[in-house]
């Protein structure tokens, strides 16, 4: 922030361009893409011994973190002015939940088509949504939305190998 407040706007020009570089990239990739059938990364396990594909794996990791770490400070901000959490107890939550998340994607992800609503007959797949009431008990609040959404309880009470034949669950 300290930056912001010396240079202003000027700081503005470094975003630009590196926005202009990364849509060069992310065209030429696409491109490789389409004429070859394959992606850049396996493109270059092909094409390159294994220490130039180490070299290039240890700086998409770097890269991975230097564009997460905002990220998770934003988050830790927004959890600090809404709801007074440390900073450093906000990285850890932020940090958790993505964990979190990231293990709950074996188990797949619950959706449906709405019979009420803005999507109701358009074929739409979506996760259904609503809001937890204070005090209700978070899988009795997904079971009742899932209920007004789609109008029927039995499929998010199926077994998972039900809920598949369902189309409920994909992966």
């Amino acid at each position: 922030m300290q930056a912001g407040a010396n240079h202003g706007y000027e700081l503005l020009w470094i975003i630009v361009i590196g926005l202009v570089f990364a849509l060069i990239i992310q065209s030429l990739a696409a491109n490789l893409g389409v004429s070859t059938e394959k992606h850049l990364a396996e493109l270059c396990k092909v094409e390159y011994p294994k220490y130039v594909k180490l070299c290039l794996w240890l700086l998409a990791e770097v890269a991975v973190i230097a564009a997460d770490i905002p990220e998770v400070i934003g988050t830790a901000f927004a959890l600090n002015i809404l709801f007074h959490i440390s900073l450093w107890i906000g990285v850890l939550l932020t940090g958790f939940s993505t964990l979190l998340l990231i293990g709950l994607q074996k188990y797949g992800v619950l959706v449906i088509q709405e019979k009420s609503g803005r999507f109701r007959g358009t074929g739409v797949w979506k996760i259904p949504t609503g809001v937890v009431d204070e005090g209700e008990d978070i899988f009795k609040a997904a079971m009742r939305e899932v209920k007004e959404e789609t109008g029927d309880m039995g499929h998010l009470l199926a077994s998972r190998r039900m809920a598949r034949k369902l189309s409920l669950w994909f992966r």
